[in-house]
């Protein structure tokens, strides 16, 4: 697993220490995204893991990328096509190239906002795809292991 760049480690509450790039999947929100350290552009995917009753506070697991691979995306993903296979074929195949990290994140996607986060050791942090998630919205571990209380 590779560690994060220490700008998110001692990231603090209340700041946003990413810049967006790409939205990958949206759900009220964003559920998946490419995004860089605000300090540092060392790049990483945001993936949903949990969200709370009104689907602002959103858990994310963290996985690096790298930016070549990331660049290579944005250029296929520039040109349009009707073949819908072939988009998710790529996303696939650029999701496939992040390495996961232990990190979670609580962020408030409405304020751009950190909540919390924590690097997690021994705890299994799932890897498919949000989507096929049974728990998201339903799972209290996630915000618990942050230290918060999920809101109902």
């Amino acid at each position: 697993m590779k560690p994060l760049c220490s700008h998110l480690l001692g990231a603090e509450a209340g700041s946003f220490p990413f810049r967006e790039r790409l939205i990958l999947d949206y759900y009220d929100g964003l559920a998946v995204g490419i995004v860089s350290c605000a300090d540092c552009d060392a790049t990483y995917v945001l993936e949903l893991l949990d969200w709370d009753q009104g689907l602002r506070r959103r858990v994310f697991r963290l996985a690096t990328i790298s930016r070549e691979i990331v660049a290579e995306y944005e250029v296929k993903g520039g040109r349009a096509t009707c073949k819908l296979e072939s988009g998710q074929l790529e996303l696939e195949a650029l999701l496939s190239q992040r390495e996961a990290t232990r990190t979670l994140f609580a962020l408030d996607v409405d304020g751009l906002r950190l909540i919390a986060s924590a690097s997690l050791e021994g705890v299994p942090i799932p890897t498919g795809p949000w989507g096929e998630l049974r728990e998201v919205g339903q799972d209290e571990r996630w915000f618990g292991l942050l230290g918060l209380t999920k809101e109902r």
